[in-house]
């Protein structure tokens, strides 16, 4: 599915825009899909508060997104020392997120 896929990287994570959706179908808009791999975010809480916030920024632009389907991916794994991480740590994943989703607005 990801091959030949439009690949933007920031930070820790990678956006893969694959391809428009739709099939022939009217296009029905943004799609997201999220790999968070467990050997980069050990734990449950982990890798669900990185869902959390990649499906949070996708919600706040999605209105300006283009009809497609794209998935998020973790690439790198994330800083999370000192446990749990704090309010910066989340910020600066939630800033890798929207500056990604940032380079598809047309």
């Amino acid at each position: 599915m990801l091959r030949g896929a439009v690949k933007r990287r920031h930070g820790c994570f990678e956006l893969c825009f694959s391809r428009p959706n739709g099939g022939g179908q009217p296009i029905a808009g943004p799609r997201l899909g999220i790999i968070i791999p467990k050997r980069l975010a050990r734990t449950a809480v982990l890798r669900n508060l990185l869902k959390r916030l990649v499906r949070d920024e996708f919600r706040l632009s999605q209105l300006r997104l283009p009809a497609g389907d794209m998935v998020i991916r973790l690439v790198g794994a994330p800083d999370v020392h000192p446990t749990p991480p704090d309010a910066t740590r989340r910020r600066a994943w939630r800033l890798s997120v929207k500056t990604l989703l940032a380079g598809l607005a047309p």
